[in-house]
């Protein structure tokens, strides 16, 4: 308190205290500075990518090896076709944990193959961790027929073996119970009735339609047989002209009639 009788403020008093006592900090000081420090601290290591990873970026490293063992080295035409997969941020935030784990292991990788099985892993994962499977047999199906050429060949079998019992129903003067009760059940299905009056020709007309519907079905398949050949041909031309001309010269030597050395050489003797 001065002469004059007027009492100093908090902050006075406070400067009084700290010109008097340099050396003490104050406990709310010394807590805001701690705080800050750790704030500090945590933000370099975020930076520095040395922060603990969560539970989730651990399952995908696990997921993530797996599918590198397991597709690594393999042919990429054999591989399974990855899904696509519909945008979300669940997949951002994913994508975004495997982008943390695959810098990891880029230490070994020389090859652009190598770096080719990395990233198919990767992709793999994610389609995995979001429940989306790889179908591994579709690779296989590739090397085969396509599918559609499959069903024409299994309908052209099936319409044989109803031409066949149409034919042994029709031209046999007593058949089977066994060929009677085939030909009504074909009957039925293109809805001929059984009491026609008219019910033999109607069989008749059946067995020439379906004769001639396997004729249009087996045209099919041999324009994309030959549709086929000719782009493999195409492909070994542009590839290899030297192994091209040579399957074409066997071919065509198998094809014709071979030339005896003998013959040839009295035919040109006399020319």
């Amino acid at each position: 308190m001065d002469a004059a009788g007027e009492k100093l403020s908090r902050a006075e008093l406070e400067n009084i205290k700290t010109s008097c006592y340099p050396l003490e900090i104050p406990e709310e000081q010394n807590s805001i500075a701690e705080e800050t420090n750790r704030r500090r601290s945590s933000l370099r290591m975020r930076q520095s990518g040395l922060y603990v990873r969560s539970e989730q970026a651990e399952t995908i490293e696990q997921q993530f090896l797996e599918n590198l063992m397991k597709f690594s080295g393999m042919n990429p035409e054999s591989r399974p076709k990855i899904p696509r997969l519909q945008h979300s941020k669940l997949i951002l935030e994913t994508m975004k944990s495997l982008n943390s784990v695959i810098p990891g292991h880029l230490g070994e990788v020389d090859t652009l193959t190598e770096l080719v099985d990395v990233v198919y892993a990767g992709a793999v994962t994610i389609c995995e961790f979001h429940g989306r499977k790889i179908n591994e047999n579709a690779a296989q199906r590739l090397n085969g027929p396509p599918p559609w050429k499959r069903r024409l060949e299994q309908k052209i079998v099936l319409i044989r073996r109803k031409i066949g019992k149409l034919h042994t129903y029709l031209h046999s003067p007593n058949p089977s119970n066994k060929v009677i009760k085939a030909t009504r059940k074909t009957a039925s299905e293109y809805r001929i009735k059984r009491r026609d009056p008219e019910f033999k020709e109607k069989i008749l007309v059946l067995c020439d339609n379906l004769k001639q519907k396997i004729r249009a079905l087996g045209s099919r398949i041999r324009r994309y047989n030959e549709r086929v050949t000719r782009h493999k041909n195409n492909k070994l031309f542009f590839q290899n002209q030297k192994k091209f001309f040579r399957d074409l010269e066997q071919g065509s030597t198998e094809g014709g009639d071979r030339l005896e050395l003998g013959a040839a050489e009295e035919y040109w003797g006399e020319v």
